[in-house]
């Protein structure tokens, strides 16, 4: 049974005062913040309301490329991010769509089937030079090996430039650790001469824990790395 509250009487006198604020400029406000989903322990703040780094390196990229190779990025067949491209995935699936090419239409290119266990997305693109691209992602996981790598590496026409997330960290592409596939892809890369890529900055930034490494490389051929003057790889943000 619910009881009733009675209504206490308006007190007699002056009318309530009405307190007029002065509206704060916006380069004054304070941000909003909210908690990330890290642990408890640490405190995690980040301005609310603010445009996605993500996205806006994801618009910066599609802007000024004519080739975009991405891993992990959950796309299916039908699902373009971006209108204008054409969307390349593994041949016979790739679960979660983990390696994917995205070439700009009006861009002359010629799709690679490849045979191979390896998440990988291929094709031969006509620039200014006829170059090979190829998307690869190595699951953290996943054993690979040199047999492995080298039927992927044999299956590209040269000149090759590999562009992939390989899940390992060396000194070597920028890290400050080594991982237990350091060694199989330093021995791999050096016995057939290949060339790594990179800036020395750091690939991934972990979201929860802001904690960064490089475990994303491009490697190329020897012909085509000495027509590379400059590579700049862009910090990727995972969630």
């Amino acid at each position: 049974m619910a009881a009733e509250v009675p209504l206490l009487p308006r007190p007699r006198g002056k009318k309530p005062r009405r307190i007029l604020r002065r509206p704060v400029p916006r380069e004054q406000q304070k941000p909003m913040y909210q908690p990330s989903a890290g642990p408890k322990s640490q405190k995690d703040k980040r301005p609310l309301g603010k445009p996605s780094i993500v996205l806006r390196l994801w618009r910066w990229m599609l802007r000024i490329s004519a080739v975009v190779a991405l891993q992990e990025c959950r796309l299916g067949e039908g699902r373009l991010p971006r209108r204008g491209y054409t969307l390349l995935l593994p041949r016979g699936g790739s679960p979660g769509g983990e390696a994917a090419l995205l070439i700009r239409n009006g861009t002359r290119f010629s799709e690679i089937d490849l045979k191979t266990d390896l998440h990988a997305a291929t094709a031969t693109i006509s620039l200014e030079k006829t170059l090979t691209v190829c998307s690869l992602y190595l699951l953290p996981n996943f054993r690979v090996s040199k047999p492995s790598l080298a039927e992927l590496i044999e299956q590209l026409p040269k000149p090759f430039l590999v562009l992939g997330d390989f899940n390992a960290h060396s000194p070597a592409w920028g890290d400050s650790r080594r991982d237990g596939r350091w060694r199989m892809l330093e021995e791999f890369i050096a016995e057939n001469d290949f060339i790594i890529l990179y800036s020395g900055e750091q690939t991934f930034i972990h979201s929860a824990y802001h904690s960064t490494s490089a475990i994303d490389l491009a490697v190329a051929s020897p012909s085509i790395a000495a027509a590379i003057t400059f590579l700049y790889f862009n910090v990727v943000l995972k969630f």
